[in-house]
């Protein structure tokens, strides 16, 4: 991937917007000023090349922005795509339909929310989802009445960081990240 040109930061690309917005406003006004002496000294017709002066110059600013950032045909720098992971045609089919389930009984309920909401959620294998985002088991029960058998888990160690939904009776589970990890929270309260 070619490496993007401008700032590496969303804080410094909204200094550079905020920079380019206040040149783009003095030079208006500044040659806004001069088109009003202009036009009562020289008539309309010299007001009518300011102000076409005033316009090329604010789209020349305009393109080098878009130029800097884009690249490629959008004024605005591409949002970054999540890094998700490349799936099957049968996990594909699945993202495709929203209403497939693949968890067990116990768990659709909160697999179809999770849906709901437009969080990521897809099958590992077998009745095993995964789904990008934390779960906030309190919150969850307070809308949702789940049976004895789904409980709900977090572990840490050198490799993982998650935190699972996992029904004992039907060895089915949705697993999400850890809180330590960050990310949407799931349900909102």
């Amino acid at each position: 991937m070619p490496k993007r040109l401008g700032s590496s930061t969303p804080a410094k690309r909204l200094a550079e917007v905020l920079a380019i917005t206040a040149i783009l406003m003095i030079s208006i006004v500044t040659l806004g000023n001069l088109a009003f002496e202009v036009l009562e000294l020289q008539g309309p017709l010299a007001g009518i090349a300011i102000t076409v002066f005033n316009l090329a110059l604010a789209f020349a600013l305009l393109r080098w922005y878009h130029i800097r950032h884009a690249g490629r045909g959008s004024a605005v720098p591409p949002a970054p795509v999540p890094q998700a992971p490349r799936f099957t045609p049968a996990q594909q089919a699945y993202l495709e339909n929203l209403s497939a389930r693949a968890s067990c009984r116990h768990l659709q309920v909160v697999e179809g929310l999770i849906r709901q909401r437009n969080i990521l959620i897809y099958p590992i294998h077998g009745s095993a989802l995964r789904a990008d985002c934390q779960l906030d088991e309190g919150a969850l029960r307070s809308i949702v009445s789940l049976d004895a058998c789904v409980g709900y888990s977090e572990w840490m160690d050198d490799r993982d960081r998650d935190g699972a939904l996992s029904c004992t009776a039907c060895q089915s589970s949705i697993t999400v990240r850890h809180p330590s990890m960050g990310g949407a929270v799931f349900p909102v309260a």
